[in-house]
């Protein structure tokens, strides 16, 4: 392919022909090419295909003219490398805090059991459990900031596993493939469907009417990615989506706003990403993909 062939392949319809198209331009084009991808990614909305184009200019701009092309693609600083840096700085951040904070909390539940008459039945007690599950959670944050063990499952069998766990099975319908055989961190994965799932059963409850509201989940593979989508018909997203993911934003009570952060922590791993897309007439869809080839293993989808 050639370079004007892979400039327009990113005018195409498809974000697939624009994916490959980003990749063919990563090993052809020069500076001059810069605007035109510049323009193309600021009307680009599918994100990994902005991620692709991002590095196109990543690349021409480290070895730009001014700089004589001197440097080679290994000393670029890609998507996966600034991933892995954002993972390893996660991990070693919240392992800081469980280690000085866990000891503590375990030094007030000593002192209060001796010090609190009827220390079983205070709210004391109840507020130490309350830190231990957020020390638990963020326990959780760091597993999934850590490398993802890789393995092919039946992707159909998990969510299904899911679906029995949570005990919703008469308010879900499914749609996908059956089986499908993908490769990925499975615990994550598991994990991710899980919150989408409880937050999507969540959401049509909360709809105070007689209709029967159901969630729907749909899974399949494409070229570059496998995906989940979980959708509901609850009352929709109020606010802004982006903070949703920010950790202790939450709208629940007694709840501490992590459960979305980790799931996109652990799907991020992967070389993917969680998304909350806003339904048109209510209702929301909650996605999730992972590429197929995972650059931090070096294994690939069969």
């Amino acid at each position: 392919m050639n370079i004007d062939d892979a400039l327009q392949l990113l005018t195409s319809d498809h974000p697939h022909d624009r994916l490959r198209g980003a990749r063919a331009i990563f090993v052809r084009a020069d500076s001059s090419h810069i605007p035109t991808i510049q323009r193309t990614l600021a009307k680009e909305s599918v994100p990994w295909v902005k991620r692709a184009l991002t590095q196109v200019l990543t690349k021409l701009t480290v070895q730009g003219p001014l700089q004589n092309k001197t440097k080679t693609d290994e000393a670029l600083v890609d998507d996966v490398t600034i991933r892995d840096i954002y993972l390893r700085a996660s991990e070693e951040m919240v392992s800081t805090l469980l280690h000085e904070i866990r000891p503590k909390i375990g030094f007030i539940r000593n002192a209060a059991t001796q010090e609190i008459t009827n220390f079983e039945g205070s709210d004391t007690k109840k507020r130490i459990e309350y830190l231990d599950e957020l020390l638990d959670l963020l326990a959780e944050f760091r597993k999934v900031s850590q490398s993802p063990k890789i393995e092919a499952f039946d992707l159909a069998d998990m969510v299904t596993g899911v679906i029995g766990e949570l005990k919703v099975a008469s308010s879900v319908r499914v749609a996908g493939l059956r089986p499908m055989i993908v490769l990925g961190d499975a615990k994550r994965i598991r994990l991710a469907v899980t919150n989408g799932l409880r937050n999507a059963v969540e959401a049509n409850s909360a709809v105070q009417d007689t209709i029967e509201r159901i969630v729907i989940i749909n899974w399949a593979v494409d070229n570059d990615f496998y995906w989940i989508s979980i959708v509901d018909q609850g009352l929709g997203i109020h606010g802004s989506v982006e903070g949703m993911f920010e950790i202790g934003r939450t709208t629940k009570h007694d709840h501490f706003g992590m459960g979305l952060p980790i799931a996109k922590q652990a799907i991020m791993s992967l070389g993917g990403d969680v998304k909350l897309v806003p339904g048109a007439n209510g209702g929301a869809r909650f996605e999730i993909f992972w590429e197929k080839l995972s650059n931090l293993t070096g294994n690939s989808a069969t």
